[in-house]
C-alpha cells in the first residue's frame, strides 16, 4: 500500500512545534501525468534490459510501500524536525 501521508514537526527549543499533515494523494494524482510520459521509456528499458513489465511495476509499487512506517529526525541547538510518512 502506498503511503497516504506525511506529518511533519517543525519545533523550536523551549518554543512552539508546528504540525503539518501533508496528504500525499495530491502528490500521487500531480505525478500521474509524469508516471504517463515517461510510460514510453519504461517500456523501452524493459525491453533492452530483459525486464517484465508486470516485476518491474510490482517492484515499484513495493519500494513505495515501503516508505510507510518512515520516520526522519534530525535537529540542530535550536530547531528539531521530523518527519513521519503514514
Amino acid at each position: 500500500m502506498i503511503p497516504w501521508l506525511a506529518i511533519i514537526r517543525i519545533g523550536a527549543r523551549g518554543g512552539r512545534t508546528v504540525r503539518l499533515w501533508i496528504p500525499l494523494a495530491v502528490l500521487w494524482i500531480l505525478l500521474l501525468p509524469l508516471a504517463v510520459l515517461a510510460l514510453p521509456l519504461i517500456l523501452l528499458y524493459c525491453l533492452i534490459g530483459r525486464v517484465s513489465l508486470v516485476r518491474a511495476v510490482r517492484m515499484s509499487r513495493e519500494m513505495l510501500g515501503g516508505l510507510v512506517g518512515t520516520r526522519v529526525e534530525f535537529e540542530d541547538r535550536q530547531h528539531h524536525v521530523s518527519l513521519h510518512i503514514a
